[in-house]
């Protein structure tokens, strides 16, 4: 597909969902793909285009800080390999995970989907799982980027974080775990240091250039606030 053969109208639509889980396929111009939630597990609707009509019954994973604890990077890629099979059998193209921020402040809510308060553990754990994924052609989605550490005040706090422990702590996991390639990164929905992340042109240089990240950048739900800060 030639880009330069796109409408405007469709070219927004490479950037938007048709629903919460897909996107548009442009007139049939590009593959639909299907995204789930899978922290201990898929999260998948009946139908998709009508969450009303409730939830499929999926297997129910450990969580990931239960496999992180394990220590072992072998069982994190049998992990990702399982999930795929349940992806492949629900038509799920990409899980939106592994989680790996850091674990700091015990009432964070997403802590039970993070591996570990370590980053080396975190990024070599979440490289296996990827793995895991990928090797069976599901796509994983790494998340959250960056420094996405509470649950109160998510949408509006800003994680003020000098280099030094940007690039040693909050950092290193995504740098190790960029390895197996994911197919997409998630950002968080915070600002960091001042800049939400949606628009935080400096963090995404450094994802692109230095980590070596290649494929989609997505958004959290609802995480982009401003559309032209967040393409430019």
């Amino acid at each position: 597909m030639d880009i330069k053969n796109l409408s405007t109208e469709q070219k927004l639509k490479l950037v938007m969902a048709v629903n919460n889980w897909s996107n548009y396929d442009i007139d049939g111009k590009v593959y639909q793909f299907k995204v789930s939630d899978g922290p201990v597990g898929l999260r998948t609707f009946v139908d998709t285009n009508d969450e009303s009509k409730g939830m499929k019954d999926n297997i129910a994973y450990p969580s990931e800080q239960m496999l992180a604890n394990t220590w072992n990077t072998e069982l994190a890629e049998e992990y990702g390999a399982a999930l795929a099979n349940d992806c492949i059998e629900n038509g799920i193209d990409v899980i939106l995970g592994p989680g790996v921020n850091i674990k700091r402040i015990p009432t964070c809510g997403r802590n039970f989907e993070y591996f570990s308060e370590d980053p080396v553990v975190a990024g070599y754990m979440a490289k296996g799982y990827i793995n895991g994924l990928q090797k069976r052609h599901v796509g994983a989605c790494i998340k959250h980027y960056c420094c996405n550490n509470a649950e109160f005040a998510r949408l509006y706090a800003s994680s003020n974080v000098d280099e030094r422990t940007l690039r040693e702590i909050y950092l290193k996991q995504f740098e190790i775990a960029m390895k197996s390639q994911p197919w997409a990164v998630m950002c968080s929905y915070n600002l960091v240091n001042g800049t939400l992340m949606a628009e935080n042109k400096k963090l995404f240089d450094i994802l692109r250039n230095e980590l070596g990240f290649k494929g989609l950048v997505m958004s959290d739900w609802c995480a982009v606030r401003r559309t032209s800060k967040s393409i430019t």
